[in-house]
């Protein structure tokens, strides 16, 4: 997944990459619940673009 963290941590946007359909909406909803620690450049909090994995187990 791609997804785009904002300068507070919080995801506004989540894109599938690869997956299975039927699992897509978890995966979605399981990185939108999470809260992240924001970037930073030089010092500044701010908004990125991060490439994630996400894996289902039993």
């Amino acid at each position: 997944m791609k997804i785009y963290i904002d300068e507070t941590g919080v995801v506004k946007d989540a894109i599938v990459l690869q997956g299975i359909p039927e699992l897509n909406q978890a995966a979605i909803d399981a990185v939108k619940k999470a809260k992240y620690e924001p970037a930073k450049f030089n010092g500044k909090k701010v908004a990125v673009w991060v490439t994630v994995g996400i894996n289902f187990s039993k």
